[in-house]
């Protein structure tokens, strides 16, 4: 929050700096590029924070799946213990199928960017090739 306050602050030295005649070209482009890293800055951390929080979901999704599933294997055990071994082989062997599966969701998620801005260069191609498919589709 403090990072867009000082973001703020010079955006207005920079606006303040048009209006003066005898400020030269290389100043206001200083500025420009300070104000744009100010800015910049915080909007970085939130999108990093913002995956990263995606990510630790979806991979407490992945093992609370598990966790159901190895609960779900005692009830179904007990009753397979019953009726046949060969079932009861079977269940154990889906169930560990089940369990040493990686989570594949974050694995192999080929659209990662490494920063914001590659994230949103992928985004603009996806929404300009979706409108071509859909102007040929025309």
């Amino acid at each position: 929050m403090a990072l867009w306050g000082i973001g703020v602050k010079q955006i207005h030295e920079l606006k303040s700096l048009y209006d003066k005649s005898y400020i030269s070209s290389v100043t206001i482009l200083l500025q420009a590029l300070t104000t744009l890293l100010s800015i910049s800055a915080p909007l970085w951390f939130a999108w990093l924070s913002t995956t990263q929080i995606n990510k630790l979901f979806k991979l407490s999704e992945d093992y609370g799946f598990k966790s159901s599933v190895s609960q779900s294997y005692e009830g179904y055990r007990k009753e397979t213990s019953v009726i046949s071994t060969e079932l009861q082989q079977d269940l154990m062997k889906s169930l560990i199928k089940i369990i040493n599966d990686e989570p594949l969701r974050l694995v192999n998620n080929d659209s990662t960017s490494n920063t914001p801005y590659e994230h949103i260069f992928n985004k603009l191609t996806e929404i300009i090739s979706s409108i071509k498919a859909l102007n040929k589709e025309k």
